[in-house]
């Protein structure tokens, strides 16, 4: 029989994901917050094993919902962006990055994340300019300064 405290609901969903039982560990989770909306961090925890399992819209909305009551939670940010840049939406996802870069301007990893989606898309010098905010933060930074060389022979 299933736990039916939510408590015992979240544990169950830890325990399966833990096994690395995610499909399982979804829908436990999906029944913990039915039981009990209000646990936010779960949000982001099944916004996070959706994504790792390609199910980019639904791990959008979970961060969406994570993030209307942790709207401070610059990792939710990102991870938001990057679920909107894997559903093909990387205006979106350049949008939610600079919301995060508000919030964290020094945050390397979203500075990183925007390049390579502008890259993608071929907008090249903002992506240079992404790397080169990471480089004012961080001038050893192996990954801009690498971006940035390779950009600079595409750039007029």
């Amino acid at each position: 029989s299933q736990p039916r405290s939510p408590k015992a609901r979240l544990l169950l969903a830890e325990v399966l994901e833990a096994m690395g039982r995610k499909k399982e560990a979804v829908s436990a989770y999906k029944i913990a917050l039915k039981l009990d909306r209000k646990k936010w961090s779960l949000w982001y925890r099944l916004g996070t094993i959706l994504h790792d399992e390609k199910e980019y819209e639904e791990a959008a909305d979970c961060y969406v919902e994570y993030l209307g009551h942790n709207p401070g939670d610059v990792k939710g940010w990102m991870n938001l962006g990057m679920a909107l840049d894997d559903m093909g939406r990387p205006e979106e996802a350049c949008a939610v990055f600079e919301h995060g870069l508000k919030l964290d301007p020094d945050n390397l990893n979203i500075w990183i994340q925007k390049a390579l989606v502008y890259e993608r898309i071929g907008l090249f010098e903002a992506a240079y300019h992404c790397y080169s905010e990471v480089l004012i933060r961080d001038p050893k930074n192996k990954v801009a300064k690498g971006r940035v060389k390779d950009l600079e022979k595409q750039l007029p």
